[in-house]
């Protein structure tokens, strides 16, 4: 069966290259090279899960036929052999089906001190979880990038394994599709319309924009693209027109930030997108908690440690269908106290994991304005699924990366109960105890959440 997009496999020439056949002869040689023995090896298990990977197709192929001229399954043939994970494991010098498959002396003793332990079946004691976890203060004397401060709250687990613990979790790799598409995902829409609204903004023309993409070979092709494209680029249109009305020119300044905290040290930065006296951030995507707390920390360094005075935030996103969506962001008062204490809630939660990401936040501290902490706890536990799906939070919790694991709401907010979220309570916003709140994590959590988005909340007006 040929594929209908394949126009090369449609009207085949003699010459042509043919990947799939090209791939073939190389293994086809591979095997053709060797005399006395051949082991092929290959990848069995996710690195990550554990989960089972099938074989290449011309592996597959060649222990199919293998097991073809045996007259036995490959199972059975002995024609494949699954290897364990770790050297040391018990089942590599057993030969249960066969010969050991290890003769290493040091690995034996190393198999005989686990089967000693799990004999009984008792594992022993549980090894310390990163949900326990208390560490001395990260660099007490060191000065902060504001990128960095901005980048905790973006996500306050994930820095505190990766900024302070040092580890970087693998993400899967998205395998390039050998078709044309005839419907788009979420981000290869999102991709599209980010790169329509960055040209909509640097002055380019619509229609340009418009024949540029579907030149680019990344929507379907012919009516089912330009019919993908419409709505994508009604909206980044209007969000467009929506920031330009806040952009008094073409290209914004940048602007320096210092600030000396009271402890000496300093927080550090530059600021771009800066149009007169208002910074203006604007995003395809629609407007997230996560946007307004980003735009709302740069307003409170600039105010705070920058000449250029600078009145507001103004954030810019998609709303509901092609619609545009924005807030306005306020200098508080004092803007100086109220950085200091994210920067605090930062120190903490580089001591300490903290799960703290934006959605959270903000609808723990705004269903707690009305001093019902009870209430922001109902509301977190009644976030969308993929709100408390955080592989750095899972690592934490369960040392289980599963990206796709449903985390229990109860057990990520009892994280506020760490020593340093308790050191840090007087400088918190005061709330009501909460009814089986034990170890007082949840009330903690709620105080953290309203010191973060109270005042943005205070300052804020949307439209």
């Amino acid at each position: 069966m040929i594929d209908g997009d394949d126009v090369l496999g449609r009207s085949p020439l003699v010459g042509e290259r043919d990947r799939h056949d090209e791939d073939r002869q190389t293994f086809l040689d591979a095997i053709g090279s060797a005399t006395e023995h051949l082991m092929i090896f290959h990848t069995g298990s996710d690195p990550v899960t554990g989960a089972p990977v099938p074989p290449p197709v011309v592996v597959s192929e060649l222990i199919e036929t293998a097991a073809a001229v045996l007259d036995a399954p490959a199972h059975e043939s002995g024609l494949v052999r699954r290897h364990t994970l770790h050297a040391f494991d018990a089942r590599n010098f057993r030969g249960v089906d066969g010969p050991p498959q290890s003769y290493d002396r040091r690995l034996l003793g190393g198999a005989r001190a686990l089967a000693r332990l799990t004999a009984d079946g008792d594992r022993g004691r549980r090894p310390p979880l990163l949900r326990d976890a208390v560490l001395p203060p990260h660099d007490p004397s060191g000065d902060i990038d504001l990128a960095d401060l901005t980048d905790f709250f973006g996500g306050p687990a994930e820095r505190f394994v990766r900024q302070r613990l040092g580890v970087l979790l693998p993400r899967h790799d998205e395998a390039h599709p050998d078709q044309l598409d005839v419907a788009l995902d979420g981000l290869e829409q999102w991709k599209i319309g980010d790169r329509h609204l960055r040209g909509v903004l640097s002055g380019e023309q619509p229609p340009v924009l418009g024949s540029a993409e579907l030149r680019r070979g990344t929507l379907p092709p012919f009516a089912l693209g330009l019919r993908t494209l419409a709505p994508i680029e009604e909206k980044a249109q209007a969000i467009g027109l929506l920031a330009q009305s806040h952009r008094t020119h073409d290209h914004g300044r940048t602007v320096d930030v210092l600030y000396r905290l009271a402890d000496g040290r300093r927080l550090y930065g530059t600021l771009g997108d800066v149009f007169d006296d208002r910074l203006v951030s604007v995003n395809y995507s629609r407007l997230k908690p996560g946007h307004r707390l980003s735009a709302w920390i740069r307003l409170l360094a600039a105010a705070a440690g920058s000449s250029h005075r600078i009145r507001e935030a103004v954030v810019v996103g998609g709303g509901r269908g092609p619609r545009a969506e924005m807030c306005r962001l306020r200098v508080p008062d004092d803007p100086a106290a109220v950085l200091e204490l994210l920067i605090a809630v930062r120190d903490a939660g580089l001591r300490a994991p903290l799960w703290l990401p934006p959605a959270a936040a903000e609808v723990a501290a705004r269903t707690a304005r009305g001093g019902r902490p009870a209430a922001a706890i109902r509301a977190v536990h009644g976030l969308p699924a993929w709100e408390l799906k955080d592989q750095y939070a899972g690592l934490i919790l369960y040392d289980d990366p599963d990206g796709e694991r449903r985390l229990p709401p109860g057990e990520l907010m009892a994280l506020a109960a760490a020593a340093p979220f308790v050191e840090l309570a007087p400088r918190l916003p005061d709330v009501a105890e909460v009814d089986g709140d034990a170890t007082g994590g949840l009330r903690t959590f709620v105080r953290l959440a309203r010191a973060v988005f109270g005042p943005l909340l205070d300052e804020e007006s949307r439209r």
